[in-house]
């Protein structure tokens, strides 16, 4: 039996909604960046491959050729910190560090003596465009207002500096209404890329959350238990896979109405929202079934915890109207990796087939197959 415990703080509707939209879109921008990062490392494969043709000017190529290493370094860093230790601060840095490589490789003009180029560079000028535009799919706007930011700022501080070999601007070279253009298409592109990134952001919450309930869907669930499953085995961490589903929901939908079932299943995800951690997953599974995962958790510890929010679903009241009130009661199968399965979908089956024996035996209770704990 579980011991008792303290409910966790309940959360309003804002609170859990917010909570959920951050979870959300620090995995878009998780998946985002590992996609920027490869990118990255062609991009700068490919224009290494560029600086193996040989050029008219040796200086010239020899600090393009540095240049290029250096972005390969950082690229292939910025790779394994993308693959094996995400962390949200990352998005700011790398994309940073695109900007900033950009800079780089104009400055480099300055050093070969061809400040000239320096402000009328096409090619490298607009490989500031490209690092706004991956910017976006990070799914986070403030990464994209920084790098436009940046990149002004970077560029203002490359024309101030190129001002000085043009004097009051007699040469030809030098023309303030087009670098005031171009000052002026680099904020156009970052405040496109904002407006992008937060319609991008709106489009991916509606796809991934059950509108009912507010919970996620079944394919962010099946997402996140594969996202998962590679953490668990990377680093050899547990998880839990936990279903939870209403007992006797039919009769409760025959005798209170199909707009009480609704407030019902609202009921039990808000209470399952707000009893789980950031880094768990919430899921409508299908009809009155929701799917959770609990990550980095034992079997122990995560049956411990469905029991607890089996007891505040049953302590919990569902308004039937005005006058009337009614009360739930669930069911749930808990199961663990490596413990319950070699793989992540052996343990969801596992947790299936603990719900279903906890239907069997009664009902109201919680099974993960440690016998002094089963309900």
């Amino acid at each position: 039996m579980a011991t008792d415990a303290p409910p966790p703080p309940r959360m309003s509707a804002d609170e859990l909604a917010s909570r959920q939209r951050d979870r959300v879109l620090v995995d878009a921008g998780a998946e985002g960046e590992r996609l920027v990062a490869r990118i990255r490392i062609l991009l700068v494969c490919l224009l290494l491959l560029v600086q193996a043709v040989p050029s008219p000017d040796p200086l010239d190529n020899l600090v393009g050729f540095s240049l290029n290493v250096l972005a390969l370094a950082l690229a292939f860093g910025i790779y394994f910190l993308a693959a094996y230790r995400y962390r949200p601060w990352l998005a700011f840095v790398s994309s940073a560090i695109d900007v900033s490589l950009v800079t780089l490789g104009l400055v480099g003009f300055f050093v070969v003596g061809k400040p000239e180029t320096a402000v009328n560079s096409k090619v490298v000028f607009e490989l500031y465009f490209l690092a706004i535009g991956c910017a976006s799919l990070r799914y986070d706007w403030r990464i994209c207002a920084m790098s436009g930011a940046l990149a002004v700022t970077e560029y203002s501080g490359i024309v101030a500096y190129a001002w000085r070999f043009y004097g009051a601007g007699a040469q030809p070279a030098f023309g303030w209404n087009v670098q005031v253009g171009r000052v002026i298409v680099l904020i156009a592109a970052a405040l496109i890329s904002v407006a992008a990134v937060l319609r991008a952001q709106r489009l991916r919450l509606l796809s991934i959350t059950d509108r009912l309930t507010g919970a996620t869907n079944r394919g962010f669930f099946d997402q996140r238990l594969a996202e998962e499953e590679s953490r668990a085995r990377r680093y050899g961490h547990a998880f839990a896979i936990a279903i939870v589903d209403v007992d006797h929901f039919k009769r409760f939908n025959d005798t209170y109405g199909h707009v009480a079932g609704d407030g019902a299943l609202q009921t039990l995800a808000e209470t399952l929202k707000s009893s789980m951690r950031k880094s768990d997953v919430v899921a409508r599974y299908g009809g009155e079934e929701f799917a959770l995962i609990l990550a980095e958790t034992g079997l122990e510890e995560a049956a411990h915890k469905i029991e607890l929010i089996r007891r505040l679903v049953t302590a919990a009241e569902v308004q039937v109207d005005s006058r009337r009130v009614a009360k739930l009661d669930i069911s749930g199968g808990v199961a663990a990796f490596p413990r319950d399965g070699a793989d992540a979908r052996s343990v969801l089956a596992v947790a299936d087939a603990r719900l279903y024996e906890a239907k069997h035996a009664g009902r109201g209770r919680v099974i993960s197959g440690l016998k002094h704990f089963s309900t």
